[in-house]
């Protein structure tokens, strides 16, 4: 069995801080703080943590009348 193994630096999304990013086969891990990441290259190469396919955001309206303030 043969890895294949990089270090790169780069900025983890997950702690917001430039580090040393170390890759086995297409996955790389955070030295800072440990976050799996996938790396995706579209026009530049980004880090995204690993799992956030299928991801949904949802945004949501400020109610004014939230905090038991009545009208």
């Amino acid at each position: 069995m043969k890895f294949v193994t990089q270090m790169v630096s780069g900025v983890c999304p997950d702690c917001s801080k430039s580090s040393i990013l170390i890759s086995i086969e297409h996955f790389f891990k955070c030295t800072r703080c440990g976050c799996e990441l996938e790396q995706k290259v579209n026009g530049k190469i980004s880090y995204i943590p690993v799992g956030t396919e299928n991801l949904q955001m949802i945004l949501e309206q400020e109610n004014p009348n939230k905090n038991g303030q009545s009208s």
